[in-house]
């Protein structure tokens, strides 16, 4: 169900809308409808799901020894409720405003314009790794001012904290790895978090005060402020995937489709209005975010399911995108759809990702460039399996290798 979905999904919105799956002792919810009501109820449905990330069994004991020397994870950002949940929401929109993109926006042109200049005179790339990886890492190398000779191990720690929401199983000397890379990373931003605090006493404000490094300085030192080192490196451990692997995989799966559609480039190299389209029916038909968890804090009944307190709900977001009860022909990609329902790609209600305006821009911004530099676009032949990431909530293409002839 990760590399192709859609016969599945089907069958759950046909058969059983709200499936109780038995083994992995969850709820599957599928169709749109539902879908949406829980997203926007949560005085009913809780985003605390840490627990899930975590995996049902628990780190073996080698494994344990090395987080036990790391902060106490706790609740945070994507996974919170409440009260904590509005201080790290009040946090993260204020960094990732309309304004804050408007100072990052040349300096988001000039990484897409140094990063096409080393791929496009070859006439071919691959994307991922020449562009959709590297390009997300800007805002948070700009947020938590990580300097460039830093920026490989950002995007190491960046992969293993995107796998750490997928509930995939790893080998024990992987989790190893893993475990010693979280503890490195905890302690590359505690210790940049206190010259942070160090300067805010020493002068009574920080190097700067409109960035997330600013801003978790001054809460810890605020009385009033209940955030703690633990709770800032928990904050980041939600940031890193949530701003850097999203970013990518929607932006790969836009890029799919463009390239996919001869007819999408033509109308996108007449039209650049056209790319707006493009986006918002790529992340509705791929799907790069393929589910959210959620979890019951009453006794609900769901499409007609009873579903007991502290059960675990799986919202199905792939499903809901193919919905034909919201998307009249919901399997067939096109760039010309009209339809009063929005994709659940960058979330919705209190959780709506807070960054997806430098989402939309970054894609836009490559998309654009893509189309003003180059033309005829097409799949390298014999070069690309289109497999996925594996990962059960967001799942972006593991490599596109495309050819091109420049303009």
């Amino acid at each position: 169900t990760v590399e192709c979905p859609w016969k599945y999904d089907a069958e759950l919105r046909a058969k059983a809308p709200v499936f109780r799956d038995e083994l992995n002792d969850i709820y599957v919810v599928s169709t749109y409808e539902l879908i949406q009501h829980v997203l926007q109820t949560p005085t009913l449905y809780s985003s605390r799901y840490m627990e899930k990330m975590l995996g049902k069994e628990p780190f073996p004991d080698e494994v344990m020894a090395i987080y036990m020397q790391g902060c106490h994870i706790k609740d945070a950002l994507l996974v919170t409720d409440g009260e904590t949940h509005d201080r790290h929401r009040h946090m993260i929109t204020t960094a990732f405003s309309r304004k804050r993109l408007e100072v990052l926006a040349p300096l988001i042109d000039q990484r897409i314009d140094e990063l096409l200049d080393k791929a496009l005179p070859k006439g071919s790339m691959a994307f991922r790794a020449e562009v959709g990886k590297p390009l997300p890492l800007l805002v948070t190398e700009n947020q938590l001012r990580i300097p460039a000779e830093d920026m490989e191990r950002a995007k190491v720690w960046s992969e293993i904290l995107a796998s750490g929401f997928g509930g995939i199983e790893k080998s024990l000397e992987r989790l190893k790895f893993e475990a010693n890379e979280m503890i490195a990373f905890q302690k590359y931003f505690t210790a940049k978090i206190e010259v942070e605090m160090e300067k805010i006493r020493a002068t009574g404000k920080g190097e700067r005060e409109d960035d997330l490094l600013a801003m978790m300085a001054a809460a810890i030192m605020d009385p009033n402020n209940p955030m703690d080192i633990d709770e800032a490196l928990s904050f980041l451990i939600n940031l890193f995937p949530a701003t850097h692997d999203t970013t990518t995989s929607s932006m790969m799966a836009c890029v799919h489709r463009f390239v996919e559609h001869r007819d999408v480039q033509d109308k996108i190299a007449a039209n650049p209005a056209y790319i707006s389209k493009l986006i918002e029916e790529s992340m509705r038909h791929e799907a790069p975010v393929r589910a959210f968890w959620r979890r019951a804090l009453e006794d609900v009944t769901l499409g007609g399911v009873q579903i007991p307190k502290n059960s675990w709900i799986l919202l199905r977001t792939s499903s809901a995108h193919r919905d034909e009860h919201a998307f009249a022909n919901a399997d067939t990609f096109d760039i010309e759809r009209k339809s009063s329902k929005t994709h659940f790609g960058f979330g919705t209600g209190i959780h709506i990702c807070a960054g997806r305006f430098f989402a939309r821009h970054i894609i836009t911004r490559v998309i654009t460039k893509l189309s003003q530099r180059a033309q005829n676009f097409r799949f390298t032949p014999g070069a690309n399996s289109f497999t996925h990431i594996p990962n059960m909530l967001a799942s972006g293409y593991e490599e596109l290798r495309i050819d091109f002839d420049l303009k």
